[in-house]
């Protein structure tokens, strides 16, 4: 992934402002179009640069976006803590744009055996998965979200990258007290059980998205062995997740549309 983005960025490096404003500006038009062929008339844009941000809301300043955005800053660690001053970005006068919070990786999807576990992959032995972001950057990012009051927005799939986002977010909220930080692990897909009560205890959002309970269903059992599977929000809707977690947990569900 480094490697793409790394090769991404480069090319976009070789284009003037203009004409990466005039890529964005375009990208944009077309999505917001498409959202509202689908009757779909809010987006969360789950990482745009300072760039993209900016533009994002003179569209909607300009009520040329159709859409309602909320958008989340996502960058290379060193590039956020330059760019975090400019944030947050609080509602416009048309309440249709916003971008109050930052969004961070800590490993990578399922399918690819990216996911950090605790134990190694049942069909992949030796090999737990990619940790993708160090968690010293997450320490520094959630200590400049905490200073900034933006919610904090961390990918984690597997059980190992949710127990460690936990780890750090509950740091933080020992040491800043007790407020609605209403911040959240992204998918929350596979969590060790002692881990699951954590996310009442310190208010922690599990957002999770319901289409993964078909589209990485064959890889659970596959990856991480029966005895593993039920505890994968994979299954969300199986009676032991419901037992086990929907009492009082903050759940965030989300839909994922393809165009």
């Amino acid at each position: 992934m480094q490697l793409i983005q790394q090769a991404f960025h480069e090319e976009e490096s070789k284009k003037s402002r203009e004409e990466r404003l005039a890529t964005i500006r375009k990208h944009a038009l077309l999505a917001s179009q498409a959202c509202i062929q689908q009757g779909i008339t809010s987006f969360q844009d789950a990482g745009s640069s300072i760039e993209e941000i900016q533009l994002l809301k003179s569209l909607c300043d300009s009520a040329i976006l159709q859409t309602r955005m909320w958008v989340m800053l996502y960058e290379d660690p060193d590039k956020i803590a330059s760019q975090i001053s400019l944030l947050p970005v609080a509602h416009n006068a048309a309440k249709n744009f916003c971008a109050l919070a930052v969004k961070a990786y800590v490993d990578g999807a399922l399918g690819s055996y990216g996911a950090w576990m605790l134990d190694d992959y049942e069909d992949k032995p030796e090999h737990f998965g990619q940790n993708t972001m160090s968690l010293e950057d997450l320490d520094k990012i959630a200590g400049l979200c905490i200073a900034r009051d933006l919610q904090l927005c961390t990918h984690g799939i597997g059980d190992r990258a949710n127990r460690e986002i936990l780890n750090v977010f509950e740091q933080h909220f020992l040491k800043h007290g007790p407020s609605d930080y209403r911040w959240r692990i992204e998918h929350a897909q596979h969590l060790d059980p002692d881990d699951i009560p954590r996310f009442k205890r310190l208010g922690v959002i599990a957002s999770m998205q319901a289409v993964h309970c078909t589209s990485d269903a064959p890889f659970v059992e596959k990856d991480w062995g029966a005895e593993g599977a039920p505890w994968s929000l994979c299954l969300e809707i199986t009676h032991r997740f419901r037992s086990k977690f929907s009492q009082r947990h903050r759940l965030s569900g989300r839909i994922r549309k393809s165009f």
